[in-house]
Order: C-alpha cells, then sequence, then structure tokens
C-alpha cells in the first residue's frame, strides 16, 4: 500500500467526546475556514513527552493523534493531534 502524507502544522479546533485512556475523541474540526465532520476514527495513538529534553513541557498528558476520516469541502484522511486541549491538523493522506 503505497500512502502519500502531505505535512501540516495547521491549526484547529475541534468538538470532542470523552475517548479512551484519557483521550478526547474529536467529532468534528475546524481549520483553513472548513468545517470537517469525522465519519470514522481509523486509528488512534499516544505519544509520551519528551520530558528529558532541555526545555520541554514538563506536563505529564500524553500527546494524542488520531488518523480519521473527514468530509468537508472534501472527503480526505487525516491526521490530528491533540496536545493539552490544543488541536493541530499534521497530515492529509492522498
Amino acid at each position: 500500500m503505497l500512502m502519500l502524507v502531505r505535512r501540516y502544522d495547521e491549526p484547529a479546533q475541534a468538538e470532542t467526546e470523552p475517548g479512551e485512556a484519557g483521550s478526547v475523541r474529536p467529532l468534528k474540526f475546524r481549520a483553513w475556514g472548513s468545517t470537517y465532520l469525522v465519519t470514522e476514527v481509523l486509528h488512534y495513538w499516544s505519544e509520551d513527552r519528551q520530558w528529558w529534553k532541555p526545555g520541554a513541557s514538563a506536563d505529564p498528558r500524553p500527546i494524542w493523534f488520531w488518523r480519521v476520516r473527514a468530509v468537508g469541502t472534501r472527503q480526505a484522511t487525516v491526521v490530528l493531534r491533540e496536545d493539552a486541549g490544543t488541536w493541530t491538523v499534521v497530515g492529509i493522506e492522498d
């Protein structure tokens, strides 16, 4: 399977519901001036912060990533990141 991802670091606002293991699951998100409805969660995972690096955050919460199918101005598979309540579009798969 060939998967091409366009990388972004686009701020997003997400409407969520409680997820597993202390996460919040995205229901819809807004980025680039458009709203996207999450139609399917394909995969999710968390990463620990790199607390050992100088200047790193001491926040103990993990960073959550969500690979979802979303519909808005177009349909796409999107990777979202949630870091202490701040959402970002990380990439879009073609």
